[in-house]
């Protein structure tokens, strides 16, 4: 990206992503956070920030917040346009 051109810098990830590879992580957020994914105000999002090149772990954090919130949107935000369409679902 042309940062002179006002784009945001992309720094190129590790490409470690798998499915899964945070469903730990992702767990213990449906656990902890539960309460909050279902009482939070409406239009509150879960935000994934920087997803990388596949959105693997956007889709599962989804996946575990429709378990507990199932009107809880869940939002990537990704700088890299080619990751970003990669992303939409």
């Amino acid at each position: 990206m042309d940062e002179a051109a006002g784009e945001p810098p992309v720094r190129e990830t590790r490409g470690k992503s798998r499915p899964g590879r945070l469903s730990a992580l992702d767990e213990l957020f449906g656990r902890l956070l539960g309460g909050w994914f279902r009482d939070a105000p409406p239009a509150a999002p879960v935000v994934d920030l920087g997803f990388g090149a596949y959105p693997w772990t956007l889709r599962d954090l989804a996946r575990t917040v429709r378990t507990v919130a199932p009107e809880r949107p869940v939002v990537g935000v990704e700088a890299h346009p080619t990751f970003a369409e990669r992303g939409a679902f």
